[in-house]
């Protein structure tokens, strides 16, 4: 089965809602499996966690763009490791404008590739964090 999952923040359109919906019916999705919702960044994400729920072995959560699952790299990755944990699988149908379907090998390669780029992004962040405070104690001599 497919399950469809739409997601747009507060400040976007409906109109862009509708064609992320009209994108994932066109992919195969029914209209009663596409779970939808518009959130800010800091609100809890009830339609994606009932999507996720939804999905039984052998079932493909379907999604526009990869950031739909998650703000950060540790959202996407818990999402896709709940995803796994339940033998389904993940259809992102944008990245850098090809369909990437984690039930192929191609797919699961992308989705590999996409997580580790996404993990030194936030090993980056983190280590600029760190020395930011480490500055930020040693001018004010907070050990």
């Amino acid at each position: 089965m497919l399950v469809g999952y739409t997601r747009i923040s507060k400040v976007q359109r409906d109109e862009d809602l509708r064609d992320q919906k009209r994108r994932l019916q066109k992919f195969g999705c029914d209209d009663a499996n596409i779970y939808t919702e518009q959130t800010s960044q800091k609100e809890p994400r009830l339609a994606l966690k009932a999507a996720m729920d939804m999905l039984r072995s052998g079932d493909k959560l379907v999604v526009d763009k990869l950031s739909h699952l998650g703000f950060e790299a540790s959202d996407i990755g818990r999402c896709f490791d709940s995803i796994d944990a339940r033998s389904a699988h993940i259809v992102v149908l944008d990245v850098a404008g090809q369909v990437m379907d984690t039930s192929t090998k191609s797919g699961q390669s992308i989705m590999s590739i996409v997580m580790a780029v996404s993990d030194l992004a936030s090993q980056a962040q983190r280590e600029t964090k760190l020395e930011g405070l480490s500055k930020t104690r040693k001018a004010y001599r907070i050990t």
